[in-house]
């Protein structure tokens, strides 16, 4: 993907989304792939090289993976932040579930932020 400036976002931010530290590792989709359309998913990786994206469209995904950093930056031994777990694995495709935990209470629910889907 090209990404573009159109309204002059200071470089410091450009540079910082021209080098995203998430990577889905062997994984096929991300959640948001597997959530999104199978066409959109399908034509954005058919056409990655020729697709144009402003940065400036991309300002609250660079506060997202701020927040998410800075929380996985206070996790202690009572407080883990995310876990991984193998959920199944069928058709050569393996369906791997990260979760990410803030613990408010001892009864708190986990939040699902990344499902992985691992295959040939």
């Amino acid at each position: 993907m090209k990404l573009t400036n159109k309204f002059n976002i200071p470089q410091t931010i450009v540079n910082v989304l021209e080098r995203p530290t998430y990577s889905k590792g062997k994984a096929n989709l991300s959640v948001t792939q597997l959530i999104n359309s199978p066409k959109i998913v399908a034509l954005s990786k058919k056409f990655d090289d020729m697709i144009e994206q402003d940065v400036s469209e991309m300002v609250w995904s660079l506060f997202g993976s701020a927040v998410h950093n800075i929380l996985e930056h206070g996790k202690d031994d009572n407080h883990v932040v995310s876990n991984a777990f193998m959920l199944s694995s069928m058709a050569g495709i393996s369906l791997v579930l990260l979760i990410f935990r803030l613990p408010m209470k001892a009864a708190s629910p986990s939040r699902i932020t990344k499902l992985l889907l691992f295959g040939p």
